[in-house]
C-alpha cells in the first residue's frame, strides 16, 4: 500500500492513529510504514525480540531481496527532543565512518557502522511530530 492507496485515511491521519497507540504497530500499518522509506517490497514485517536504546518499539522488515532492516520508535517520552537525537545519530555515524576510514582501528575490529534509510521523502526520519513529537 503506497502513500496514495491508504483508504479512507490520508497520510497524516494515519501516522496520528498510528502514532497515538501505545500498542505495537502491526499488519498492514506497519506494512505501510515500513513502505515509506527507501526499501524494496516488503515481504515480510513483524516485531523485533529485542530493545534498542532509543525505542519505543522496534520491527523487524525484510524485504523482497531477503535483507533485513530495523524499524524503529524513538521513545518520546524519554527524549524529549527527537529531532536532535537524529541529528546526534548521523552525526555519530559519520565520526564511525571516518574513524574507520582513517585506519586508526585495530585491525582485528569488524565493525560496520548501522545505516539509516531515507524516507521516500529523502528525509532521515519519519516525523510524527505532527501529532505527538514522535519519530520512526
Amino acid at each position: 500500500m503506497s502513500v496514495g492507496e491508504v483508504g479512507h485515511e490520508d497520510h497524516l491521519q494515519r501516522l496520528e492513529r498510528i502514532s497515538l497507540s501505545l500498542e505495537p504497530i502491526s499488519g498492514e500499518d506497519l506494512v505501510w510504514l515500513a513502505e515509506q522509506f527507501q526499501i524494496p517490497k516488503v515481504a515480510k514485517a513483524g516485531e523485533f525480540g529485542k530493545r534498542g536504546n532509543i525505542n519505543r518499539h522496534t520491527y523487524l522488515i525484510v524485504d523482497e531481496n531477503g535483507d533485513e532492516h530495523l524499524l524503529q520508535q524513538i521513545t518520546s517520552d524519554v527524549f524529549k527532543d527527537p529531532d536532535r537525537v537524529m541529528e546526534a545519530m548521523v552525526e555519530w555515524i559519520e565520526s564511525q565512518k571516518t574513524h574507520l576510514k582513517s585506519g586508526h582501528a585495530p585491525s582485528w575490529t569488524v565493525w560496520k557502522p548501522i545505516t539509516l534509510i531515507d524516507t521516500i521523502d529523502g528525509a532521515i526520519c519519519l516525523s510524527l511530530k505532527v501529532a505527538t513529537g514522535r519519530k520512526l
